[in-house]
């Protein structure tokens, strides 16, 4: 049985939430009634000195994990996250490789992530299901903590608090940036304790360069929607070249990578956060960041396509319809022109946060730069089937690595 509907005890701040999906909600009961929460006790008990272990009522879930608070009889609490869907052999190497990632952010950066105290990654096991135990932080997420405010799209990060979460994160973010590859693809640790670099699933590798790592991806990609989705949702007078761009676009952006004008920087190479929203930054109340979570698909990436956070993650101009543009190339929609300015600003506070940690520029290099943020951004929105104008992208890009001056 699911306790208390994941309603939070009037002793707590947490604001942890549950959906009111009826589907998720059936996946919820039902990873509940599968799992042996006794057992997990027993095995956190083991890994804690012995120390007796109660299965809170406290949990919350995302759309394949599930996150329940344990608490010890000295009053320490643990996260323990189990798997809801069916543990695929894709499914478990991805939580290695995300549990991987995590052991090696602790040990070798001071970046806020959680600790992994022990897990078991099948269903083979006692409890029924894949699960770790984690470091509980003791905070919300910054999308829950913005929800105690009056904000109409209950995700916006309150204006009095955006400056602080920003710093906190460009913080975050340089020491995340810290932790360094020789080679692009996902992290291992090996049972001696030391890390490799192994193969990204659906492309391969590892990759020595950038350009031989975009030209494995441009071999794999597949654009998620297809043409009848496109023609709904697009003006007629720009399906034909958006469904033109998004055909030609792995082949062209392949080319450009085997040009040797872009995709050209070298290791070690940083790991990137695929999810970087505030739904997986957990925050105090006063948005200060306690650390970053579901690290799931993580993995060491060219510089090229290091981004900012999700949360202020812009859209290349040339991907939209230049009538959404003032004639200095500015958007004219109000939030979008906020974030245009808030991710310029948090590039500065990347800056200002390596040279208080000693750091390299590399990070804030990247961010500030307008062409490589545009070629980040298309290559990651397309993966995710953003619709746009591709073609006029890389014709910039092109004509760019070619002189031609473009407007």
């Amino acid at each position: 049985m699911v306790p208390k509907n994941g309603q939070i005890s009037s002793s707590t701040s947490l604001k942890w939430r549950v959906t009111d999906d009826g589907f998720l909600r059936a996946r919820v009961a039902e990873s509940f009634s599968q799992t042996n929460w006794k057992a997990i006790c027993d095995y956190a008990s083991r890994a804690n000195g012995g120390q007796t272990c109660l299965a809170l009522p406290q949990y919350t879930h995302g759309g394949s994990s599930l996150a329940r608070l344990l608490e010890f009889q000295d009053g320490t609490r643990w996260i323990a996250r189990i798997q809801m869907l069916k543990p695929t052999t894709d499914i478990l190497q991805r939580l290695r490789t995300e549990i991987d990632t995590i052991r090696l952010l602790k040990a070798h950066t001071k970046a806020l992530v959680p600790q992994v105290f022990a897990y078991e990654l099948d269903d083979q096991n006692l409890a029924m299901v894949p699960f770790v135990l984690l470091e509980f932080l003791p905070g919300n997420t910054a999308m829950d903590e913005a929800r105690s405010y009056d904000i109409i799209d209950g995700g916006l990060i309150p204006v009095k608090f955006r400056q602080v979460f920003y710093r906190s994160m460009a913080a975050t973010h340089v020491q995340i940036a810290s932790a360094r590859l020789p080679l692009i693809g996902t992290v291992f640790r090996d049972q001696d304790g030391t890390f490799t670099v192994g193969p990204i699933p659906g492309i391969g590798g590892p990759f020595r360069t950038a350009a031989s790592f975009i030209q494995a991806w441009c071999a794999n990609i597949k654009y998620p929607y297809r043409e009848e989705y496109i023609r709904k949702h697009v003006p007629e007078s720009l399906v034909d070249e958006i469904l033109r761009g998004v055909a030609e676009f792995p082949s062209r952006l392949a080319r450009l990578a085997s040009s040797g004008k872009y995709f050209t920087l070298d290791g070690p190479f940083p790991i990137r956060h695929p999810d970087l929203f505030h739904s997986n930054v957990i925050v105090n109340n006063g948005f200060n960041v306690l650390g970053v979570i579901d690290w799931e698909g993580a993995c060491a990436v060219p510089w090229e396509l290091i981004d900012p956070p999700c949360f202020l993650s812009t859209v290349p101009r040339l991907l939209n319809p230049p009538e959404q543009y003032d004639t200095a190339g500015l958007p004219l929609e109000v939030d979008e022109a906020i974030k245009w300015a808030d991710e310029k600003a948090y590039a500065a506070m990347v800056r200002a946060a390596e040279r208080d940690a000693n750091a390299d520029s590399r990070l804030s290099d990247i961010l500030s730069n307008r062409n490589t943020q545009d070629l980040a951004g298309i290559v990651h929105l397309f993966a995710q089937g953003k619709i746009g104008l591709y073609s006029r992208v890389l014709d910039y890009l092109e004509n760019k690595a070619n002189n031609i001056m473009m407007p």
